[in-house]
């Protein structure tokens, strides 16, 4: 039952090359405080930003209110006043 021709694989003469497994450590970019830095640097103006937007908010709801108002007590008036 066994062939003659079948031959196992082995190693190469003298065995392999050697493996280069040795740790190659990432760069950083960035050291713990500069990160920290970045980030309340970051969070600082978006907080400034949120704010100023609110207030801007704010504001042009009120003037839109406040116009709303005037021309609200202004349309009946109005309304009465244009010929039929």
């Amino acid at each position: 039952m066994s062939s003659s021709g079948f031959k196992q694989e082995m190693p190469p003469e003298g065995g392999y090359a050697p493996f280069n497994i040795k740790r190659i450590p990432a760069r950083t970019l960035f050291s713990g405080y500069k990160l920290f830095g970045l980030y309340f640097g970051f969070t600082g103006i978006a907080w400034y930003l949120l704010k100023t937007q609110i207030v801007r908010r704010n504001v042009m709801d009120l003037v839109t209110t406040c116009l709303d108002m005037a021309s609200f007590r202004k349309m009946p008036v109005v309304w009465l006043t244009l010929p039929l």
